[in-house]
């Protein structure tokens, strides 16, 4: 993460897709397979194969408008 300076974990293991210990754990069958994961860490979507901008995009915003619903409820 910080070689790349992203700000979200990113997760890359060697050899083909699905066979090592972390793939196998979350069920992932192509590379990329992306997820979502809201605010209570909760898999809102999964991706296998890159879904195009538009698209994840569009899931962003859904979830962050839902995160925000609940941060205005919670008292300060």
């Amino acid at each position: 993460m910080d070689k790349q300076n992203l700000p979200w974990r990113s997760i890359a293991e060697e050899g083909a897709a699905g066979g090592g210990p972390i793939a196998r754990q979350w069920n992932v069958s192509a590379t990329p397979t992306l997820y979502l994961i809201d605010h209570n860490g909760v898999i809102r979507f999964k991706w296998a194969g890159a879904p195009g901008e538009k698209v994840m995009d569009a899931a962003l915003e859904k979830v962050l408008k839902e995160a925000e619903k609940v941060a205005k409820k919670v008292p300060n």
